[in-house]
């Protein structure tokens, strides 16, 4: 018998149906929309300075769940902030002149997200660093309601 031949007998195949179901739900638990993974930051780019590094990210197109994001230095078990502020997207953190990678993650009330990394090295020309080429114009999460008047999109 093999894992798709249901028995014709129903003390036979309530077992495999038992088993069929199991297996899909324990598939489909992460599909709920309360025990969904967040989505991982975006675009993280690393500034270095005298003082230490600047981390500038952006949020997840759908950021509506996220509860804030954590940094994690040099290993992704080595948590070094929780920020619990969702629209906090950057963070100052003291540096040497050493190279370091940073992990940073989203997360929400339940599970957080895969940790996206970013590397450099802290040293730099004394001054503070301005806002990174290309922020602006890249997608900070959420939906562009912009692009609609009245529930009409505007072409």
């Amino acid at each position: 018998m093999s894992y798709y031949d249901i028995p014709s007998t129903r003390s036979r195949a309530t077992p495999v149906w038992q088993r069929f179901m199991h297996e899909n739900a324990a598939i489909a638990a992460g599909n709920t929309s309360g025990r969904r993974r967040p989505m991982p930051p975006r675009s993280p780019i690393m500034q270095s300075q005298s003082l230490g590094t600047l981390i500038t990210w952006n949020a997840p197109q759908q950021f509506s769940t996220i509860t804030g994001f954590k940094i994690y230095k040099n290993t992704e078990g080595n948590l070094i902030q929780t920020i619990s502020d969702r629209f906090t997207r950057q963070i100052l953190i003291p540096l040497p002149n050493t190279a370091a990678a940073f992990y940073i993650s989203s997360y929400n009330a339940l599970q957080e997200s895969v940790k996206v990394k970013v590397v450099g090295i802290g040293a730099g020309t004394g001054s503070l660093p301005s806002v990174p080429p290309g922020y602006p114009t890249e997608p900070s999460g959420g939906f562009n309601y912009s692009r609609y008047l009245v529930g009409i999109p505007i072409l």
